[in-house]
């Protein structure tokens, strides 16, 4: 029988978090073969609860050309996926947009000048994990764990109404760590 589960309705209001390389947690420094232990779940700093996202993927053109049995060759369009994605915009603003629109090289100390503009691949590097919950609470319903290069999704914009950040996570690995779990509700 085909599982049965409503991916979307688990997403928007998942709780998003992120721990980035270089991290101490536990007495290890969390990287590519690191990942932090999700007890106490404070090993994770919180980029909030979802409120939009979506998954894609980048990929390369590759056709290829088929012979017919009347000898005629034909283009057939192929399409290899090198990345895949998870963009979400989250209901708190985080030091991580901050540090990204910025182009800060490491974390925002506050009463600390530091130089914006320096770093200039814009991206931080570490674990994601999302986990969506039943009613907000109780066991997870959908979680993924993916280690990713964050980047803004879109400059942040600020005006009158609250001020998100948006986010693409391109995922850089493929280990046995990274895991996803979809609910079972048949």
């Amino acid at each position: 029988m085909t599982p049965t589960f409503m991916l979307e309705a688990d997403l928007i209001g998942a709780l998003v978090f992120f721990v980035e390389d270089g991290t101490e947690v536990d007495s290890l420094v969390v990287g590519e073969t690191v990942i932090p232990d999700f007890t106490p779940i404070s090993n994770w700093p919180s980029l909030g609860n979802i409120q939009e996202s979506g998954f894609s993927n980048e990929g390369t053109d590759d056709p290829f050309y088929r012979v017919m049995p009347s000898g005629k060759q034909i283009k057939v369009p192929r399409k290899w996926t090198n990345a895949d994605m998870f963009a979400f915009t989250a209901d708190e603003m985080h030091e991580l947009s901050w540090r990204l629109q910025m182009g800060l090289p490491s974390r925002i100390v506050l009463g600390t000048a530091q130089s914006p503009g320096t770093l200039d691949d814009r991206q931080i590097t570490g674990w994601l994990y999302v986990q969506g919950r039943k009613g907000g609470k109780g066991a997870d319903r959908f979680r993924f764990i993916w280690r990713v290069q964050l980047r803004l999704q879109a400059d942040i914009k600020i005006g009158q109404k609250s001020v998100k950040g948006a986010l693409i996570a391109h995922k850089i690995d493929e280990l046995d760590a990274e895991s996803v779990v979809f609910p079972d509700l048949g």
